[in-house]
């Protein structure tokens, strides 16, 4: 398995806003293929956040991705940067490529001189936690139930 900077792989944006947009299109009603394509258009940094990081396969498939962001909530403004589009294909789950994926993000971030990350998620809290992301708080949020999370990327 490879992780390389999205922009160094733009030919995936397609692929990868039609799998944002299967799995999380029904979370902001109206939303489009195209919004998640746009999305991804913007991380194609290296250097800086945004950006987006993808893992394929050692014969070029996609295998996830997942980006970090300056704000990823309308709420919570005040902290800042943020994990956000953690996706693995759902063939390639249980293998090991998110937390490498989560793994790469912290250390692309620490390089770039944050001390911590923040992320939200709907249902994987456990394995969040796994990689030792410590709950902040409970919110109600695009009508759900959700857990914010951070990691201290000095200490990890």
């Amino acid at each position: 398995m490879k992780i390389e900077f999205l922009k160094d792989n733009a030919g995936f944006i397609d692929q990868m806003a039609a799998l944002m947009f299967k799995e999380w299109g029904h979370v902001r009603p109206g939303t489009t293929i195209e919004r998640f394509y746009n999305y991804l258009t913007e991380k194609l940094n290296t250097d800086k956040i945004p950006l987006t990081l993808i893992a394929k396969s050692e014969r070029n498939e996609l295998l996830g991705f997942a980006s970090i962001v300056a704000s990823d909530m309308e709420i919570n403004k005040e902290w800042s940067p943020w994990i956000s589009g953690v996706f693995v294909l759902p063939q390639h789950r249980r293998k090991g490529v998110g937390g490498l994926l989560v793994g790469r993000l912290e250390q692309v971030a620490r390089n770039l001189g944050f001390e911590r990350l923040y992320l939200y998620t709907f249902d994987k809290e456990g394995f969040y936690s796994n990689l030792f992301w410590t709950k902040v708080k409970e919110e109600f949020y695009l009508n759900s139930n959700v857990v914010v999370m951070t990691k201290n990327l000095r200490t990890n």
